[in-house]
């Protein structure tokens, strides 16, 4: 992306902003390397589209943006320059992972997927390319969040996507982030409920003729599944209830 066409995208409509945005994503979808950018540019796109996903009235450029977000991530050397406390806690927020109180209060809210998932997508991809990422979910709304919601998993409105990326989410953190792997007694019995998340997602694999796909989501599930039997509790009851 040129010079002049991010000035576009900082001066152009919602709608230059989405075509844009479109034909980068296209692009670059499938390249899993940094895009190369320039590094101005790289900024101004990073200011550009945090501008949008602050604004509420901007609602209809959300998911594009994310989009754009989880393919400029792939550049691991440029993150800690634009990504900050406030930057993560706008992801962090639109992927739904928010303190109970505020998930009370967003009860009778409509919730659009499409931008949540897309969000779980961006932060996925920010937590496995970025130690400092990994520490700042740490300590910010992240974790209570994946708590709170694990939750609601029973939740048949709840879509299976979402709670696929909360798992992987859940298991980049525990597995890159020593600082998480202790568990307070409350979320042992929440990993217990996990556990019996992850049962019924594989039971109704054909384990006689399982297709590509399913195989990469059971090699996913292993490794979620790992995780959460290595990890402890404050109490030794509670974690033996884990692994039992």
């Amino acid at each position: 992306m040129d010079p002049s066409t991010v000035g576009l995208l900082e001066t152009g409509t919602d709608q230059d902003l989405m075509r844009i945005l479109k034909e980068f994503n296209e692009k670059y979808e499938q390249q899993f390397t940094p895009v190369g950018l320039e590094p101005d540019c790289y900024d101004r796109m990073w200011d550009v589209i945090m501008t949008r996903l602050s604004d509420p009235s901007s609602s209809s450029t959300h998911q594009i943006c994310l989009s754009a977000i989880r393919i400029l991530s792939r550049d691991k050397a440029s993150l800690p320059r634009v990504v900050s406390k406030d930057r993560l806690s706008v992801i962090v927020h639109m992927a739904g992972l928010v303190s109970e109180e505020e998930a009370l209060q967003r009860l009778n809210q409509q919730i659009n997927y499409d931008v949540v998932i897309e969000a779980q997508k961006s932060l996925s991809n920010l937590v496995f390319n970025s130690t400092f990422i990994q520490r700042m979910c740490c300590v910010n709304s992240c974790i209570p969040g994946l708590m709170c919601r694990l939750k609601t998993f029973r939740d048949p409105d709840l879509p299976h996507i979402v709670k696929y990326f909360d798992m992987r989410l859940l298991f980049l953190l525990t597995a890159l982030c020593a600082d998480i792997r202790l568990f307070q007694d409350e979320q042992s019995e929440l990993i217990n409920e996990v556990l019996k998340v992850l049962y019924n997602l594989v039971l109704h694999i054909d384990k006689n003729s399982p297709d590509e796909e399913e195989d990469s989501h059971c090699l996913r599930l292993i490794s979620i599944l790992r995780s959460l039997l290595l990890a402890s509790s404050r109490c030794t009851e509670k974690t033996d209830a884990l692994h039992r």
